[in-house]
């Protein structure tokens, strides 16, 4: 197989895996961290055999397939992938210093309701209105937001305490609260509520990825079960 035809079959490859990641199909993670290898192999093999003028188009490839690597296709911001690569690599930093990281768990409340009553399509704009909403509350270069899950996005918030997480948690429920989504056909304007669950530590090592989202989660779900628009716990409690 020639070096470009390979190179284009790895980039659809890793893409289809990412749509099926996206998706919440099952895939082979090995070999998808096998493609990647192998594409930056071919990559710097391509660039050997390459013209200068070239050059562009290969960088669009690369930077395209990083795209859909660590973006959401539908709302625009952070994806799952790009959370778990980064946000492990974010407690290993704190922990050395002896920050403070919040996580903050955002749920869109009824969306299942949304998707069944007024279409997908509404769903997906309610979708797009909250990651918008989520991502121009976050100020700070060091804080992004992801879509998490389905209508879950999560917010992480480095060198930030229990002050600071109920604060953006009260932010969040103002910003997404202004979002009107407009219903055409039954002319209606629908407003978004979410609940939220924040969890903040002191990070330490081995302190893990998953003993922030899951403490968190355990936080949004006493906010549903109480009827509370966010619940604070804290990580070591």
């Amino acid at each position: 197989m020639e070096l470009f035809e390979r190179e284009e079959q790895i980039y659809s490859e890793a893409a289809n895996c990412m749509d099926l990641i996206e998706s919440g199909g099952e895939f082979d993670i090995c070999q998808y961290y096998l493609l990647i290898k192998e594409y930056g192999n071919l990559i710097q093999q391509v660039k050997n055999f390459t013209k200068i003028s070239d050059m562009a188009d290969l960088d669009k490839w690369k930077l395209d397939l990083i795209d859909k690597m660590n973006y959401d296709a539908l709302t625009g911001i952070h994806n799952k992938h790009y959370m778990e690569t980064t946000l492990q690599r974010i407690i290993n930093w704190l922990s050395r210093s002896g920050g403070r990281l919040s996580v903050l768990i955002i749920d869109i409340d009824s969306f299942k309701g949304y998707n069944s009553e007024y279409s997908c399509g509404f769903g997906d704009t309610c979708l797009t209105g909250a990651a918008n909403a989520l991502k121009g509350c976050l100020k700070r270069a060091d804080d992004f937001c992801v879509r998490y899950d389905g209508d879950e996005f999560i917010a992480v918030l480095p060198n930030t305490g229990e002050e600071g997480a109920r604060m953006m948690a009260n932010r969040i429920l103002k910003c997404i609260r202004s979002v009107s989504v407009h219903y055409e056909t039954d002319n209606l304007d629908i407003t978004m509520a979410v609940s939220i669950g924040a969890v903040t530590g002191n990070v330490r090592h081995p302190q893990s990825m998953e003993d922030y989202l899951s403490r968190a989660l355990e936080s949004l779900n006493i906010a549903r079960r109480e009827g509370d628009r966010y619940m604070y716990l804290d990580l070591q409690m």
